[in-house]
């Protein structure tokens, strides 16, 4: 397992008895940070996602951020945490709840852990949308 990141395989089962897949995330070396994704349906999500976040006193912060793995051409949306600790399941599922509340059942988020070598080169490119201690929290 790369120490950088945490990371989940197997399923877990969502509030509404979805299946919510979990998977291993390739080594950092594959993984380039883009920017933040941002726009009105963006903001909105990331409104409706903070109280979801605030259950879970792990969490110290949380990008929504573009980004490509390998040497996909296609970007991906990921919600990027960083915990204290591991990314604990319930906040995958806490998530996912909001996501599927919001999107169309076909859309899919990545959820990503952060850690000290991933989260500055994240920050290089996306600032954080929540902090556990409330700072910019009103900037959504």
């Amino acid at each position: 397992m790369p120490n950088w990141l945490n990371y989940l395989a197997g399923w877990i089962t969502g509030q509404s008895g979805e299946k919510i897949e979990k998977f291993v995330v390739p080594p950092r070396e594959t993984i380039h940070f883009l920017g933040e994704q941002d726009g009105i349906t963006e903001r909105d999500f990331k409104e409706a996602v903070v109280p979801a976040l605030r259950q879970f006193a792990e969490i110290r912060n949380a990008y929504l951020a573009v980004l490509n793995y390998g040497g996909e051409t296609t970007p991906f949306v990921a919600l990027c945490v960083r915990t204290d600790g591991q990314l604990n399941e319930n906040v995958v599922v806490a998530v996912g709840n909001v996501f599927h509340g919001m999107f169309n059942r076909s859309q899919h988020l990545d959820i990503m852990a952060l850690n000290d070598e991933t989260e500055p080169t994240l920050l290089a490119v996306c600032q954080p949308f929540y902090r556990r201690d409330g700072t910019i929290e009103n900037q959504v």
